[in-house]
């Protein structure tokens, strides 16, 4: 929190985060396309259905946006990349999800993703996970630990990452 506050005692956080680079409006990966830009095959395996999906988006529009806007459906909870109901693992090709707060970067360094945050930039073969698999992974340890010692370290609560998510809404 320290450093994203200013001297008035408000937080900004439009200043240097890569996930706040993301533009708002058209070509946010929200909003439609601005054109213009390289159109990638993404395929999506979900795990779930058994479904395979395949669509072409651009590389300015959310994987999860462009492939509701072609009529199909994948697994989603917060839209924001808060949550991990979208988390996806990264088969082939490549992603930037600058604002991918749900997942670690230690998970993004293993092929992890969120699609509803996530632009595609190649072609990319995805494979839907189960949410448990992601959240075990980045909190499992800390809270066995817990759970098998009592006096072991607490984990402290991150209301600063729970002001973030409630900035967007």
């Amino acid at each position: 929190r320290a450093r994203h506050e200013g001297e008035d005692g408000r937080v900004s956080l439009w200043a240097e985060d890569a996930w706040a680079q993301v533009p708002q409006g058209v070509g946010s990966g929200e909003g439609p396309s601005q054109g213009g830009c390289p159109v990638h095959r993404v395929t999506v395996r979900n795990r779930f259905t058994g479904e395979t999906v395949d669509i072409q988006a651009p590389e300015d529009r959310y994987i999860l946006f462009e492939a509701e806007d072609q009529g199909y459906e994948l697994p989603f909870a917060c839209r924001m990349g808060c949550c991990t109901a979208c988390a996806v693992r990264v088969l082939e090709g490549e992603v930037a999800q600058p604002q991918a707060l749900g997942i670690s970067i230690a998970l993004k360094q293993q092929g992890y993703a969120l699609s509803c945050v996530s632009f595609p930039l190649s072609d990319v073969v995805l494979e839907t996970v189960d949410e448990d698999e992601v959240y075990d992974q980045q909190f499992g340890e800390a809270f066995a630990a817990q759970a098998l010692d009592p006096s072991a370290e607490t984990i402290e609560r991150d209301d600063f990452a729970l002001e973030l998510a409630d900035m967007d809404e």
